[in-house]
């Protein structure tokens, strides 16, 4: 049996080096070109979502991921409308935008007209001027409070309350203090209603 020279041998491990190291540059290649193809399809799928919040008359408020292009109906019929919904001022054709935040107002219920008698009125004066000190006592609940609630208290406009909706969703108060946490919440906005708030989850 021939053996072989030792140029033979050194021909022959270098023969072997060039396609074990052309083996090894293949699968870093192969490897690099499987995860740039990952992160584009995780880009690609990110950039197809948008996140909106919805509040208000809804069974199911909250934030949503929804695809791109999606429009308000759609969303609404994920939150599941409540019985006293009023859409009147919605536009349910509208595209869903990115950081997008609705509010679901309620039917103003009419009350019926009633007028009671004099003795009646002047009998129960005690106790409506005990209830309306009551309801003035009354602390807003910033865990629950609809948006008409949260604007009530001073210096709270109806873009912070919106805000206060739309922090206490992705992240629920524990304490009134977390209020000062909320964007557009100013140091004088806190010192006038500090005294006014609650939070409670009962």
């Amino acid at each position: 049996m021939p053996t072989l020279s030792k140029r033979q041998w050194i021909m022959a491990f270098v023969i072997v080096a060039i396609f074990f190291g052309a083996g090894v540059q293949y699968g870093i290649l192969r490897a690099e070109k499987e995860l740039t193809n990952s992160v584009l399809i995780a880009d690609a799928k990110q950039a197809d979502s948008v996140f909106v919040a919805i509040e208000g008359a809804v069974k199911s408020p909250g934030m949503y991921e929804m695809n791109r292009g999606d429009r308000l109906a759609d969303l609404l019929s994920i939150a599941v409308l409540a019985d006293n919904a009023d859409l009147s001022q919605l536009n349910r054709a509208q595209k869903l935008v990115d950081e997008d935040f609705f509010y679901i107002p309620e039917k103003e219920v009419k009350a019926a007209a009633h007028t009671p008698s004099k003795q009646k009125a002047s009998s129960s004066t005690g106790s409506a001027s005990q209830g309306t000190a009551e309801v003035k006592s009354a602390k807003v609940n910033i865990a629950k409070a609809s948006l008409d609630e949260l604007m009530a208290l001073p210096g709270i406009t109806k873009s912070k309350a919106a805000e206060i909706i739309v922090h206490r969703t992705a992240d629920p108060f524990v304490q009134i203090y977390d209020l000062q946490d909320v964007k557009g919440i100013t140091a004088e906005d806190w010192l006038n209603v500090k005294d006014l708030i609650t939070v409670n989850y009962q």
